[in-house]
């Protein structure tokens, strides 16, 4: 077996689950987030490209994600339970310091309805 074949196989199981999540109505972008910053740790950078074609999806919205799940703050249940399961919102919140993400979530700027 040569090298590259058992990365391959790590490859499109990460392909073929994170497109079989992308596809369901509603999108989980919490579990789509989680399972992409898997797979890049997963999987060797110069074969990422090769992933992300195999998704279906862009560069820009991989990366989205994968930040998405590296903000531990998004984490907190009470938190989690507030945003909205909407993966561009999620990422423009991810970009709030921690003064505007907690004077947002007090103030009801942010709700599951919020949409970028």
């Amino acid at each position: 077996m040569s090298h590259g074949v058992p990365q391959l196989n790590v490859l499109e199981k990460f392909a073929t689950t994170i497109r079989s999540e992308w596809d369901r109505q509603p999108k989980d972008a919490f579990k789509l987030a989680a399972l992409c910053r898997r797979a890049q740790a997963a999987v060797p950078l110069h074969e990422r490209a090769l992933l992300i074609a195999k998704i279906g999806i862009d560069k820009s919205t991989f990366s989205k994600l994968v930040n998405i799940d590296l903000d531990e703050r998004l984490k907190v249940v009470w938190v989690r339970a507030t945003l909205p399961n909407h993966y561009p919102t999620l990422d423009c919140i991810r970009r709030f310091t921690d003064y505007q993400l907690a004077a947002a979530l007090d103030d009801g700027i942010i709700t599951q309805e919020t949409r970028t």
